[in-house]
C-alpha cells in the first residue's frame, strides 16, 4: 500500500477535543482495559501529546486516508483509510505497544520479501496462530527471532486461527500487507538514514493486553481511568474553542480593503486573484487564519466578496463571475475611506521561517574521455578519475604554462598545439593558430566529447556538514526545480505551481506550510499527471517568494530553479 509515496496534504495540529475522542474510539475499538491506562501511559505508549495528522491518496492503488504523526520526531503513529473503520498503529506505535494487535509469526529472512511489496504467504508463517487471527482480522507480523519486534501489519486473507499445522500442500496469501517496515510511510519523516529494527530487550511491553494487566497490576498503580484522563487533559490543556462571528469575519476583510485602498500602492487593473493575495489577505488585523478566512464569511468565495465591495462603492469590477478584474478603487471622497484609521497588520517578517529541511549541496564531477588522454598524459596525472570544474581549470592553466604555450608578444592569446586542437580549442579570426587565453577553458569544458558530466545531491545537517544523506553519482547535469505560473482554463485564478523538489530533499508537505504563511494563501499538494511526482500549488503569482524560499531556507542555487511564466507571454501577445 505504501511502496510508493504518498501524496499528503499539509499538516494540521490535532486539537485536544479530537485527540480525545480519537483516544476514546481506539481504546474501545482495541478492547484495551480502561483501569491500566493512566496519562502518561497513553502519551507514552499510544498518542503522543503533540500529534498533527493530514490527508494522504497512496498510489497506484489509489487509497485515501489519513495518517497521524508525532510533532516531536516527525514519524507516523496512525493512520486509517476509508475502509479501515478505526485506526490502525504503525510500527513505531506497535513498538511501544505490541500487545494491540493478534501476532502472526515469521522467519527474519522473510522481511525482506514484505519489505519488496510481497504479502506473508502462509509457508512462511511460524504456527500455532492467535485465536484472533480470523479472515478479515487486523493484525501485527512479527518475527521468531525477535518476537517482541512487528515488521508489518495487514488483514488476514485466510482463517488462521483453525490451522493448527501447516501441510505440505498448503499454500496461498496468510496475510495481505498494508504497512510494512521500510516502505514509504514508515520512512514519512523524510529522514534518509535507516532506522534499523529495535532488539527485543528494547522493548519492555508485553506481547498480550492480559500480560499487560498483569504487569500493570503487580506495579501498584493507582491508574485513573481514560474518561478521567480525558478530563486531566481538558483540565491542563484548555482547546481553544474560541470562534468569531460570521458578521465580526466580514468586518475583518471590509477593514482589509479600506486599508489595502488607503496604505498599499495598488497597481490598477489588477486581476481579481493577486488583488486579494497580494493585497487583502497580507492586510486582515493579526488574527490566526483558522479564525479569520474567506470560507468563514458570508460571501464564502472570494467574486462574491468583491461584488459585495462594489456594492459599497468601494472597489470597481469588470468582467462576469469569477472571471474579474479590479479596474479602479474608491479614494478619500467615500466616506468609509476618509475615516478609516490604519491598524497593525500581520507581520510578514523578513527572517525566514525554520524548516526541518538544511541546505543541499550539488556536487558537479567531470570524467575524462578519450579526447582528453593525452592532456593527462603529458601532466603526468591520473586519467580515469573524477574531478571537479576548479580542478580542471587548473590543470589547463598549468598545462598552458608549463608546455609555454603563451605568445610572447601577446600574453592574452595562446598558440594551439595538437593536444589543445584535439580537445576542440579553435582559433580567433585574426589567426587560426592562437586562441584567447579566457576562453580556452570554457570551450574544453563545453565540448561534450571531452568529458562525462556527474552529479550528487548532499543533504547537509543544521550545522553544514554532510550528515550522510548523499544521493548516487548520477550521469549529466543536476535536475532542476521547475516553478510554473499559468492561469487556469475557463477562470481567472493564477497558479503557481512548483515541481521536482524530491530530488533536492524538499518535502511538499513542509514546503506548502512555508508558502502558505509566505503568500498568505492556500497551498495545496498534488500529483503531476505524467511523473507521478508531488507538485505544489499556491494561488497568485509568486515568483520572488518561492525563488527567496527555494535559495535562502533551502540552500539552492538560482541556477537549479526553472521559472515559466505563461502570463508573460500572454501579456505580449
Amino acid at each position: 500500500m505504501f511502496q510508493k509515496n504518498p501524496i499528503v496534504k499539509p499538516f494540521a495540529n490535532l486539537k485536544n477535543s479530537e485527540r480525545r475522542k480519537i483516544i476514546k474510539s481506539t481504546i474501545a475499538s482495541y478492547n484495551l482495559p480502561e483501569d491500566v491506562l493512566s496519562l502518561e501511559f497513553v502519551n507514552e505508549h499510544l498518542f503522543p501529546k503533540v500529534i498533527q495528522h493530514a490527508v494522504f491518496k497512496s498510489s497506484p492503488s489509489n487509497f485515501r486516508g489519513s495518517v497521524y504523526v508525532d510533532v516531536q520526531t516527525g514519524k507516523a503513529v496512525w493512520f486509517d483509510t476509508r475502509d479501515s473503520g478505526r485506526l490502525i498503529p504503525t510500527l513505531y506505535t506497535l513498538w511501544k505497544a505490541p500487545f494491540l494487535l493478534p501476532i502472526v509469526y515469521t522467519h527474519m529472512g522473510v522481511v525482506d520479501h514484505l519489505s519488496n511489496g510481497a504479502n506473508l504467504m502462509i509457508r512462511g508463517c511460524m504456527p500455532p496462530f492467535d485465536g484472533r487471527a480470523e479472515k478479515g482480522v487486523l493484525v501485527a507480523v512479527s518475527v521468531i527471532e525477535r518476537p517482541k519486534v512487528m515488521v508489518a501489519v495487514g488483514y488476514c486473507s485466510m482463517d488462521l486461527s483453525k490451522i493448527t499445522e501447516i501441510a505440505d500442500n498448503t499454500a496461498g496469501v496468510a496475510v495481505s500487507i498494508v504497512h510494512v517496515y521500510k516502505d514509504k510511510l514508515y520512512k514519512l519523516d523524510g529522514k534518509l538514514e535507516e532506522d534499523v529494527l529495535p532488539k527485543n530487550e528494547d522493548i519492555d511491553m508485553p506481547t498480550s493486553i492480559e500480560e499487560l494487566e498483569e504487569l500493570r497490576n503487580a506495579g501498584g498503580e493507582k491508574s485513573e481511568q481514560v474518561e478521567d484522563t480525558a478530563e486531566l487533559v481538558a483540565e491542563s490543556h484548555i482547546d481553544s474553542t474560541f470562534s468569531l462571528s460570521t458578521e465580526e469575519v466580514d468586518d475583518f476583510f471590509v477593514r482589509s480593503v479600506l486599508y489595502s485602498i488607503t496604505q498599499d500602492k495598488i497597481d490598477l487593473p489588477i486581476d481579481a486573484s493577486i488583488f486579494m493575495s497580494a493585497h487583502i489577505l497580507k492586510n486582515l488585523p493579526p488574527v490566526d487564519s483558522d479564525l479569520v478566512n474567506m470560507k468563514k464569511t458570508s460571501w464564502k468565495k472570494a467574486h462574491k466578496f468583491l461584488k459585495a465591495m462594489e456594492k459599497l462603492d468601494l472597489v470597481k469590477l469588470k468582467g462576469k463571475g469569477e472571471d474579474v478584474i479590479v479596474v479602479s478603487v474608491a479614494d478619500k471622497s467615500n466616506q468609509r475611506v476618509a475615516k478609516f484609521e490604519p491598524y497593525r497588520v500581520k507581520k510578514h517578517s523578513s527572517r525566514p521561517v525554520k524548516c526541518s529541511s538544511s541546505s543541499v549541496t550539488v556536487q558537479q564531477l567531470y570524467k575524462p574521455k578519450s579526447s582528453t588522454r593525452e592532456l593527462f598524459n603529458r601532466l603526468n596525472m591520473e586519467y580515469d578519475r573524477y574531478y571537479e570544474e576548479h580542478e580542471l581549470k587548473e590543470l589547463v592553466a598549468d598545462y598552458i604554462r608549463q608546455f609555454r604555450l603563451a605568445r610572447e608578444q601577446y600574453p592574452k592569446l595562446i598558440r594551439i598545439d595538437p593536444t589543445m586542437s584535439e580537445m576542440g580549442v579553435k582559433g580567433i579570426k585574426q589567426t587560426i593558430n592562437s586562441a584567447e587565453r579566457s576562453g580556452v577553458f570554457a570551450m574544453i569544458i563545453g565540448k561534450s566529447s571531452n568529458f562525462q558530466q556527474f552529479y550528487r545531491i548532499v543533504k547537509n545537517g543544521d550545522n553544514g556538514e554532510d550528515n550522510g544523506r548523499t544521493s548516487k553519482m548520477k550521469k549529466g547535469s543536476p535536475p532542476k526545480i521547475t516553478v510554473l505560473i499559468e492561469q487556469v482554463r475557463g477562470r481567472r485564478k493564477i497558479m503557481t505551481r512548483i515541481s521536482g523538489l524530491e530530488k533536492y530533499y524538499i518535502q511538499p508537505e513542509e514546503l506548502a506550510s512555508v508558502l502558505k504563511v509566505k503568500c498568505s494563501g492556500s497551498a495545496t499538494i498534488g500529483e503531476k499527471p505524467v511523473t507521478g511526482l508531488a507538485e505544489v500549488s499556491v494561488q497568485g503569482s509568486h515568483e520572488k517568494a518561492v525563488e527567496e524560499i527555494l535559495v535562502k531556507q533551502y540552500g539552492l542555487k538560482s541556477s537549479w530553479i526553472d521559472v515559466t511564466d505563461k502570463l508573460k507571454k500572454q501579456r505580449r501577445k
